[in-house]
C-alpha cells in the first residue's frame, strides 16, 4: 500500500519506472542510434501523457 502504491494505480502501465529505464532512454539520446532524432520529446512517464489525451 502506501503512496507508491496509490500512484502506480493511476498510472496507464500500472507501476512505477525503475531507475534503469529512463536512464536507458537517456542512453539512447546519447547513442548513434538516435543521430537523426531533433528536437523532440522523449516522453519516460508509464502512458500517462497518452491517457490525458483521451476525450474521455
Amino acid at each position: 500500500g502506501g503512496v507508491r502504491q496509490e500512484i502506480s494505480e493511476k498510472v496507464p502501465l500500472e507501476r512505477l519506472a525503475t531507475p534503469e529505464e529512463p536512464a536507458r532512454a537517456a542512453l539512447w539520446l546519447l547513442a548513434d542510434d538516435s543521430s537523426y532524432v531533433t528536437g523532440a520529446h522523449l516522453v519516460c512517464d508509464g502512458g500517462m501523457l497518452a491517457k490525458s489525451c483521451v476525450p474521455f
